[in-house]
């Protein structure tokens, strides 16, 4: 699980760089993100279930379920001017996370974007593919009273071994 959390860390900190501020692994508690941090993601395991039908030389296969968290300063919508207001922390959210093109596709950079196009990643003998992608906005607040807002994606990710054959 380590390896896998790690792999998509480095997926996203390919696609978004200096972006984000910080790319943390682990569930933060949102009540002590220091907002120096943000913006930030946050990679952590949610739950594993294993395939043990695997018969001599292939291994287990692995079904794990992923939370990706993206955790921003609400001062920076929320701020000294009233110009910014909760549709501005929407919409920079949703641009992070399902920014589309002109034809409808995943852009880039977004969060959607890349763990779509690495969805068949070579990760430690491990083919890594990703689906049923679910994406929670409930905690882009909209009022002044939240230090930090959050959006949670979460999506399936399965390793398959690859027959060693030697």
């Amino acid at each position: 699980m380590q390896a896998l959390l790690t792999g998509i860390s480095t997926i996203l900190n390919n696609e978004f760089g200096s972006t984000f501020k910080k790319y943390y692994i682990g569930k933060p508690n949102l009540n002590r993100i220091n907002i120096v941090d943000c913006p930030m993601l946050a990679i952590y395991p949610i739950n594993t279930a294993y395939d043990d039908e695997a018969t001599g030389t292939v291994k287990d296969g692995n079904n794990f379920q992923i939370g990706v968290e993206l955790i921003d300063s609400a001062r920076t919508y929320y701020g000294d001017s009233n110009s910014q207001t909760a549709n501005a922390s929407l919409t920079q959210f949703l641009s992070w996370i399902e920014k589309r093109d002109s034809d409808g596709d995943y852009d880039t950079p977004s969060i959607l974007y890349a763990l779509r196009t690495h969805s068949n990643l070579d990760l430690n003998s491990y083919s890594l593919f990703t689906d049923g992608f679910e994406i929670d906005y409930t905690n882009i607040a909209e009022d002044e009273d939240n230090d930090v807002i959050s959006a949670t994606l979460t999506f399936r990710a399965s390793t398959r071994a690859s027959r060693n054959l030697n």
